[in-house]
């Protein structure tokens, strides 16, 4: 005894499985990807959704910079001083020595490590 299906259930049927079986590739994508590099790298984009541009920082650094330097350069080149700021001074800061023993604050709370009062 066959039982007849229509046409319409089979096709239901197919696009269900083909949708099951997609999802469980992705699934399967992101585990591997987990496994692979220890991150999850975000789902696959529709249409609707905006693409984020991995560099749009670094460009916008590089920008920056390059207009930072176009400012010095502005300053240098006409002698014009910001208030008292002028390109020498910005120079000599950029060039002043910085000692390293300043940056070392980790010897001022060691206490906090330990036991014993001193």
């Amino acid at each position: 005894m066959e039982q007849h299906i229509s046409t319409d259930t089979k096709l239901q049927l197919i696009q269900m499985i083909r949708a099951e079986n997609q999802q469980n590739r992705m699934k399967m994508q992101s585990r591997q990807k987990i496994l692979n590099y220890g991150y999850i790298e975000p789902e696959s984009f529709t249409e609707t959704d905006n693409v984020h541009n991995p560099f749009l920082g670094l460009r916008i650094r590089i920008a920056l910079s390059f207009l930072l330097f176009l400012a010095i350069f502005f300053l240098d080149y006409t002698n014009t001083k910001i208030d008292t700021i002028g390109s020498k001074e910005i120079i000599s800061a950029i060039n002043q020595e910085m000692d390293i023993n300043s940056i070392d604050f980790i010897q001022n709370f060691t206490y906090t490590l330990s036991d014993k009062e001193e």
